[in-house]
C-alpha cells in the first residue's frame, strides 16, 4: 500500500512597509535609530508552520540615527563596517506557536559577519508582523568594550504584508 503525500502550499507575502528600529543607552542617554532597505522572503501560515520561513535584510549603510557624524562613526569599522558588510540578515530556522495569537521563531541574525541564534517571540495580526528583542552588539563584533555605551541594544520589527 503506498502512502499518499500531503504537501501545503504556504503563501507567499509581499512587504508592503517595514519599520526596523533600535534604541541604545550612551553616556546614559537613549540614542534610537531606524535602518533602511528591508528585503525579504516571507512565507507563513498560521496553520503550516512547520513549512513557513521568515528572513529578511537591512542596508547596514542606511544606519540612521539623527546625528549624520555619528551615523558616519557607525558605518565605519570599529562598528557596522557597512563597506565590507552592506547587510544585516535574519533568517528563521523554525517557527512554532507560544499562544493563540503568538509564535516563536528561531532566527539565526547575521551583522559583521558573524551568526548567532535567536529565540524572538513575535506576532502577526492584520497582516503586520511584530517583534522585540534585545542583542548583545558585542556578540557581533559591533564597537568594543565601554563604560559609556551599553552592549545591549533593543530592537523592534514592524512588517506589513500583503
Amino acid at each position: 500500500m503506498t502512502q499518499k503525500s500531503t504537501t501545503t502550499t504556504v503563501k507567499t507575502w509581499e512587504v508592503k512597509t517595514s519599520n526596523i528600529r533600535f534604541k541604545i543607552k550612551n553616556a546614559g542617554f537613549p540614542v534610537t535609530g531606524t535602518l533602511q532597505g528591508f528585503q525579504g522572503r516571507i512565507q507563513f501560515d498560521p496553520e503550516h508552520l512547520e513549512e513557513s520561513s521568515l528572513e529578511g535584510s537591512v542596508t547596514s549603510n542606511s544606519i540612521d540615527t539623527a546625528n549624520a557624524m555619528r551615523d558616519f562613526h557607525l558605518r565605519m569599522p570599529d562598528y557596522l563596517r557597512a563597506a565590507k558588510f552592506p547587510t544585516i540578515a535574519m533568517k528563521s530556522t523554525r517557527i512554532v506557536s507560544s499562544s493563540s495569537d503568538d509564535f516563536l521563531g528561531t532566527f539565526e541574525i547575521t551583522i559583521k559577519g558573524k551568526t548567532k541564534v535567536f529565540n524572538i517571540p513575535f506576532s502577526f495580526e492584520q497582516q503586520t508582523f511584530k517583534a522585540q528583542f534585545e542583542l548583545n552588539r558585542l556578540d557581533f563584533g559591533v564597537g568594543g568594550r565601554s563604560f559609556v555605551l551599553s552592549n545591549t541594544a533593543k530592537v523592534s520589527l514592524e512588517i506589513e504584508v500583503a
